[in-house]
Formats: structure tokens, C-alpha cells, sequence
């Protein structure tokens, strides 16, 4: 029998803290060696842009294994559709035999937000209270949820090309995680009150200029995975050393340019599980810049589709049929 979770299966029992834990756990495994995951490939789809991702991967401590498939389009918000939409598939480990197959665009989402969080944990610096979103849709609001789980966050301010769904995202995160949000004029308006910045758009140019930032900013930046770019150089600059969640990041935008350019060197870019298992170190004072790269990967998805799975079976969501 396979247990089939749907999208609202999945949000009836996943919380952010949950999320968290699977993912720091993913990337204690990551340090240590023991999880398993290959390249990811990519279909870029120019008609459409759009991509189709596949992950796949195992990780040692939990036995999980499985697979995501997942779609981003760009375009999707002006269709009233999510940028990014995925299914996961969880197997036994010892028999291959499918366990089950669940919607994977909140568990993609809440992923991510989990990653931020985790960064932030470990990189931030003293006291932040004002959180600054650039990029106002679903990855925006897990990001804010996670960072009131790690931080002591009193503040958001948001700006977004679509000033609709700024106002309602303001609305949404202040009523859902007690903040007060508050919408800003221009990317430069955040920068300046920030001490956590999270970009989380799908743009393919740099969303903001690193001069403005304060000093001591953590910046969180999330939205590109390809050769789009939302940091400009300034910001590498500034920051010295980029921390990331997989070393695919080195092929992205973000971190593409400045390599080529000779503005970051490829020794000062470092895995987070590094940081976290204490062999290099993260911020080393409070006034310092750090960049979180996140481009995801499958230890991450697997980790925390595999914890939906056990809230499932220990709560009787869900729906087992046979395939």
C-alpha cells in the first residue's frame, strides 16, 4: 500500500519547526558524509521559460530516500498558478518498495524556509528585530516563519514589483506569525532598516544595490537557481565570504559572475554544514556582511518529506491505496 498525501494533507501537519529540525539534520549529514546525492539535472524549457528539476537522494540517519519532481515557470504569478509546483516520492530504503507520493510544493516552500532559518542561526548577528522580504509570494512568507522560530524578529518590511500582493502579504504575516509588516516604497527602503534581508523573487538581475546595506546585515538570498542573479557584486564584496547549502550554487548567477570576474574566489565560498559542524567559522563579529546562497537539493526535500511521513502515520492522515 502507498500512502498518498495531497497539498492540504501536507499543510494540515507540517510546521515550520518541524521543518527545521529535518533540515539542520540534513545538513549535519551533509558535514558528516553520510547523505547521498547526485547532480541535479535540469530541462530549461526556452518557449515557456520554465524548468523541470529532478532530485534525488538518501540520507544515512533517518534511512529516507526518495525523489522530487519539480516544475519553476517564472511567468506562473500573471497565470494566478505558483512558480513552483512539485511532487515527491518516498521509498523504503532496504527494498526500494514505494511508500508513498505526496505533494511537494508546500514541503518545497517550507524547505526553504527551513534553510533560512537554519543560516540565520548560525550567522546572524546579535539582536536582529527587523527582517527586510524582497519578493512578496509564498517563499517570502516561509522565510519570515522560520526566522520567528531562530531570531528574536519584531519587524517586517516588504517590497515587491506587485503592490497588491505586497499589502497582502504584509497583512498575512503580521495576523500569522505576530510581526508588524509594513510595506516599503523601493528595494533601497528595506536595505536600510534590514538586519536580516531576504531576496526571494524569480528576477534575473540583482534586485538591490549592496551600498545601501547595513552594517552586520545577514542576507538570505533564495530565488535564483539558474543563471539569473539577484546579488550584485557589491554585496560579494561586501560579504567576503558567500555560505551555501550545495556547491551547485558555484554554476549560479549570484555567484557565477563574481567568480568569473575575480571578485569572489572559489575558497571563499563554504558549505553551511561546515559552519555548523565547526570546522570553518561563520560571522566573526557583529559589524560583518554574511551571504546565504540557497539553491536547495534533495537531502533537504527528502528530510523533510520523510518527517511528513511520519506526522502522517502517527496522526492517520493521509490516504493508503494500491497502486
Amino acid at each position: 500500500m502507498v500512502l498518498i498525501l495531497t497539498e492540504t494533507d501536507v499543510q494540515s501537519i507540517l510546521d515550520i519547526g518541524d521543518a527545521i529540525e529535518a533540515v539542520e539534520g540534513a545538513f549535519i549529514e551533509i558535514g558528516r558524509g553520510t547523505a547521498i546525492a547526485p547532480a541535479r539535472p535540469n530541462l530549461y524549457l526556452p518557449k515557456y521559460d520554465g524548468n523541470l528539476l529532478l532530485n534525488c537522494g538518501y540520507l544515512h540517519a533517518s534511512d529516507s530516500v526518495g525523489v522530487k519532481i519539480a516544475s519553476s515557470y517564472a511567468g506562473n504569478a500573471r497565470l494566478g498558478l505558483p512558480t513552483v509546483t512539485a511532487l515527491i516520492a518516498l521509498y523504503d530504503a532496504r527494498s526500494g518498495a514505494l511508500l508513498s507520493l505526496m505533494g511537494g510544493t508546500y514541503i518545497t516552500a517550507m524547505k526553504t524556509g527551513a534553510s533560512g532559518a537554519v543560516a540565520a542561526k548560525y550567522l546572524v548577528g546579535a539582536n536582529p528585530v527587523t527582517a527586510g522580504i524582497i519578493g512578496t509570494g509564498i517563499q517570502g512568507e516561509t522565510q519570515v516563519w522560520g526566522l520567528t522560530k531562530v531570531t528574536g524578529l519584531k519587524r517586517v518590511v516588504a517590497y515587491d514589483l506587485d503592490e497588491e500582493r505586497k499589502s497582502r502579504f504584509c497583512e498575512k504575516v503580521s495576523k500569522k506569525f505576530g510581526v508588524q509588516a509594513l510595506p516599503a516604497n523601493s528595494s533601497e527602503a528595506v536595505l536600510r532598516q534590514a538586519d536580516i534581508l531576504v531576496t526571494a523573487t524569480t528576477s534575473r538581475n540583482p534586485v538591490f544595490s549592496g551600498k545601501f546595506l547595513k552594517e552586520g546585515t545577514h542576507v538570505n538570498a533564495i530565488g535564483s537557481f539558474t543563471d539569473a542573479r539577484e546579488l550584485d557584486e557589491e554585496t560579494i564584496r561586501m560579504a567576503k565570504t558567500v555560505y551555501v547549502d550545495n556547491e551547485e550554487a558555484l554554476a549560479v548567477g549570484d555567484l557565477k559572475v563574481p567568480l568569473d570576474a575575480g571578485s569572489l574566489r572559489k575558497e571563499n565560498v563554504v558549505h553551511l554544514a561546515e559552519v555548523i559542524g565547526g570546522r570553518r567559522p561563520g560571522r566573526t563579529h557583529d559589524k560583518q556582511v554574511t551571504v546565504f546562497k540557497s539553491v536547495g537539493g534533495a537531502p533537504y526535500d527528502i528530510a523533510v518529506a520523510a518527517k511528513t511521513f511520519q506526522l502522517a502515520k502517527a496522526r492517520r492522515v493521509g490516504k493508503d491505496v494500491e497502486l
